[in-house]
């Protein structure tokens, strides 16, 4: 009798599952620098000048024609997106002598793990005021990071409904720089945006390579996460 109930729960317990996952709200999507993704990951000098999303990005907000968002993980599968006051949060930081980070969302920060040498060869020492002695490092450099210097970008595609063809299908609506963490510091998401308005905030937006790779989904990459249609999806 064991057997039997065994027999009719197994199939009970697959169908609840297909259920839960047969409707996607939304995905997803981490492209690596690859070469079908290249556009994404201009290398050349002037192409990173002409054509960098980071740096564009950053232009336009500073200029206030669009915003960075934070994505936080809530209750229940909830994921929040924060918008951030870029402009303000950054003249805070430069006035706060205590805090070295002073754009977190787009320069990065490199300290030389090799400190400073003397004349002949040895490293520089200097006396503390509290009796004790350090190595002497040369000044961190700080600079805004291009996008080839992410791991990773992260692109979020949600559920739609095409008006001419009547098929559910999936549209980049949202995107964000990821760094893979290191000895010393903290992997994470820089920030997101939402890419119709960064579309609408461009000028010559066919002029970048990437515009089209990212509006026609001619990107590759692998995803990592999704949403359920039946899960709660708050943004701000």
């Amino acid at each position: 009798m064991k057997y039997i109930i065994l027999i009719f729960l197994i199939p009970l317990f697959c169908q609840a599952q297909m259920t839960d996952t047969t409707c996607i709200q939304a995905r997803w999507i981490a492209c690596k620098p690859i070469e079908a993704n290249s556009a994404m990951f201009p290398f050349a000098k002037d192409s990173i000048e002409k054509h960098d999303m980071v740096r564009i990005i950053k232009e336009l907000v500073e200029s206030n024609k669009m915003n960075i968002y934070s994505r936080n993980e809530g209750f229940n599968g909830t994921r929040g997106w924060n918008y951030i006051d870029y402009n303000s949060e950054i003249d805070k930081r430069k006035k706060d002598s205590l805090i070295w980070d002073k754009d977190p969302y787009f320069e990065i920060w490199v300290q030389s793990d090799m400190p400073l040498v003397d004349e002949y060869g040895d490293p520089v020492i200097r006396n503390t005021d509290d009796g004790f002695q350090q190595y002497v490092y040369p000044p961190a450099e700080v600079y805004v990071f291009a996008t080839i210097e992410c791991s990773e970008i992260h692109i979020k595609e949600e559920r739609f409904v095409n008006d001419v063809t009547n098929e559910i299908e999936f549209r980049p609506v949202a995107l964000s720089f990821y760094f893979k963490g290191s000895h010393y510091s903290r992997g994470g998401e820089r920030f997101w945006i939402d890419l119709d308005t960064f579309f609408e905030a461009l000028e010559n937006k066919e002029s970048h390579p990437w515009y089209s790779l990212i509006s026609e989904k001619k990107y590759q990459g692998f995803q990592y996460m999704q949403t359920s249609c039946y899960d709660l999806e708050i943004k701000n």
